[in-house]
């Protein structure tokens, strides 16, 4: 449409076998339940009975389906603006390692906003957001931060100097709660996310038909910011 570009997709998966996140109690009777009879000995046996174990298993089968959109809008001329969200509905069989089978709905999204100023300055800021989602063992809340990055191009569009600053508000963070028959655990995360850094580059031996390319890639990429793609 006029100032704005769309791209969507609609997909279903199936997965055999999908790697995912379990946790249980280290006593014999479940590492033998849950195929880890062979570790028993080796990390510690009855003296580390009673902690819990985190790992990952094979999932029977996994099924996802949903729809891809990404939206890029040239607000004006100098601003420019992309947001990229997934929504999916997922099912989990967890039969195998005597849980049920688990549906949700879950989606997530990425909004990046790249503003042109003059003199050279660009500045930059990213978000991203991850909804609530459930598991064969219960359930994760939701993750969400930004970043931010400023650039200016020196030195007659020679020379680059970028200051970025991650996790602007401090918020980027895992819990989760994992319920079991013998217990219920609640997992904290939070990692020194926060962070900034100055930087420069310097590009030696441009051609003139180099520059006019590297300008077209600069317009169409996002000045990077540190973000994940989880």
């Amino acid at each position: 449409i006029k100032k704005a570009t769309i791209y969507s997709s609609l997909y279903y998966r199936a997965t055999s076998n999908e790697m995912s996140r379990f946790e249980f109690l280290w006593n014999q009777e479940n590492c033998n339940a849950y195929g880890f009879g062979w570790a028993w000995d080796i990390a510690g046996g009855e003296s580390n009975s009673g902690r819990t174990a985190q790992t990952y298993v094979n999932l029977a089968h996994c099924y996802s389906y949903g729809l891809e959109l990404i939206i890029d809008y040239q607000l004006f001329p100098w601003w420019k603006a992309n947001i990229s969200s997934n929504f999916f509905g997922q099912e989990e069989d967890g039969t195998d390692l005597n849980y049920s089978k688990v549906k949700s709905f879950n989606w997530n999204s990425k909004l990046s906003s790249t503003m042109t100023l003059p003199k050279e300055w660009t500045i930059q800021l990213s978000g991203q957001y991850y909804a609530p989602t459930k598991n064969i063992q219960g359930h994760n809340d939701a993750r969400y931060f930004a970043d931010i990055a400023i650039k200016k191009n020196i030195l007659d569009k020679q020379g680059t100097i970028s200051l970025n600053f991650r996790d602007i508000f401090d918020t980027k963070r895992s819990d989760g709660y994992t319920y079991s028959n013998e217990y219920i655990s609640f997992n904290h995360r939070k990692p020194y996310s926060q962070s900034v850094s100055l930087s420069f580059s310097y590009r030696f031996g441009q051609t003139a038909n180099m520059k006019k390319k590297m300008k077209q890639q600069q317009d169409s990429n996002e000045l990077y910011t540190g973000g994940e793609a989880e």
